[in-house]
């Protein structure tokens, strides 16, 4: 969720581009850049961008390989699992 100093106007941003940056660069924290009152951009460090982008990617990665494990028939009934977790792991 946003903070509401995280949010900027154009003209703002314009006039006070440095600081900005410093502080989305410093607190990690994107910020969201308005045109006429609606959002419009959003400013994020390049490296929380990036580590967002991996992550997206590995979960992408993962949905496929279920999707590919569903396909290959490498699926097993959920109440069978939990019942051989219960009697592997209880008492």
């Amino acid at each position: 969720m946003l903070r509401a100093d995280a949010i900027h106007s154009l003209t703002d941003f314009q006039r006070n581009a440095k600081a900005v940056i410093e502080r989305v660069r410093t607190q990690h924290q994107p910020v969201v850049i308005t045109v006429n009152g609606e959002a419009a951009v959003v400013i994020q460090d390049a490296g929380d961008y990036q580590r967002m982008e991996d992550e997206r990617q590995a979960v992408l990665a993962a949905i496929a390989e279920g999707e590919a494990d569903i396909a290959a028939g490498r699926v097993r009934d959920f109440d069978e699992f939990m019942n051989e977790m219960e009697s592997r792991y209880s008492g």
